[in-house]
């Protein structure tokens, strides 16, 4: 259980094929075997996230906007991507971090069963014959500009949060974060 209260496990990862697959039938895919384990599951761009930091904060906040009805969308689902974006906007969160590559993809699985969690885990890498790589939500020096830009974040807020011992992708990474917490302020 986290500190908010919410009580539920958050299971993430980066997810590759050898093969690419088209994202309807990998959408289609992943909500059959969702509903086999009682869980929700949220696929994203992971081009697009600053680590598993901020998936994770991210994640907990949509819960807990949820758990105190003051969720923005209707769909837990949808409301990580909000977060994950830190906009308001359905269209846009969608648009900017769902699923664009066809070879790899963060998700996200949220139970109260952490058992449930790791047999998802375990079903969805056999059926796409995939494997795990975390290392593909984290910042990389090609993902800086790119968060930068779309965040809208400029070299004197992450210099405020390099003051304080953050090196460059620590300090994109918790602007991220607090941008999407914000979120939660607006709901």
């Amino acid at each position: 259980m986290d500190e908010q209260g919410i009580g539920v496990f958050v299971g993430l990862s980066g997810i590759k094929v050898d093969e690419e697959i088209d994202p309807e039938i990998l959408l289609k895919k992943v909500r059959e075997i969702a509903s086999s384990y009682d869980v929700i599951v949220q696929l994203f761009d992971s081009e697009m996230v600053a680590g598993w930091l901020h998936v994770l904060h991210s994640t907990l906040n949509a819960l807990y906007g949820f758990k105190s009805k003051r969720a923005i969308s209707k769909k837990e689902e949808v409301e990580i991507l909000l977060y994950l974006s830190g906009d308001r906007r359905i269209d846009r969160a969608i648009k900017n971090f769902g699923l664009k590559r066809k070879d790899r993809f963060g998700i996200v699985v949220v139970s109260e069963d952490v058992e449930n969690i790791l047999l998802f885990r375990k079903e969805i890498l056999r059926v796409l014959d995939a494997f795990e790589d975390d290392g593909i939500l984290e910042v990389d020096d090609r993902k800086v500009s790119v968060l930068k830009e779309f965040f809208n974040i400029d070299e004197c807020e992450l210099e405020s949060f390099m003051a304080s011992g953050r090196d460059l992708k620590e300090a994109l990474r918790d602007a991220i974060i607090e941008r999407a917490s914000l979120l939660t302020i607006e709901a």
